[in-house]
């Protein structure tokens, strides 16, 4: 997945070169094969055909999904909302200043209104943005 994520160069010549590891090696296939069935990859469909020791596979350009960025740390966890509620919330319970109470109360009755995924969508883009990733 690290490969895929990495995005160096042409993703075509990435997905070649994996590809390419694949036929050269059985436990690359089938760990390859393992990735794209439990939907961290797509881009590609392993086939098992009868009497065949190891997948073959339909392919294209290899993207790692959402599932797939988060397991390797490029993509918030679902759990990124529920973070966020735990945070104000903690930022609530240390304030004393009435003004900035209000304005996290406010917040906080927005964000658990709009529900956990959106909330994770909006706080990942958020960040990125002010990271300067996107």
């Amino acid at each position: 997945m690290e490969e895929i994520l990495s995005g160096e160069g042409d993703p075509r010549t990435t997905s070649s070169r994996i590809f390419a590891k694949v036929n050269a090696d059985v436990a690359t296939a089938f760990t390859l094969a393992s990735l794209i069935e439990d939907g961290y990859v797509t881009g590609a469909s392993a086939h098992w055909g009868l009497g065949n020791t190891r997948p073959t596979f339909v392919a294209g350009v290899l993207r790692l999904t959402p599932k797939g960025r988060r397991v390797a740390g490029d993509w918030p966890s679902e759990a990124g909302g529920a973070a966020l509620i735990k945070a104000v919330e903690a930022l609530l319970a240390q304030t004393d200043d009435p003004e900035r109470r209000g304005r996290l109360e406010t917040f906080l009755r927005s964000a658990r209104s709009v529900g956990q995924e959106l909330l994770t969508d909006v706080a990942a883009k958020f960040l990125a943005h002010v990271s300067g990733i996107a």
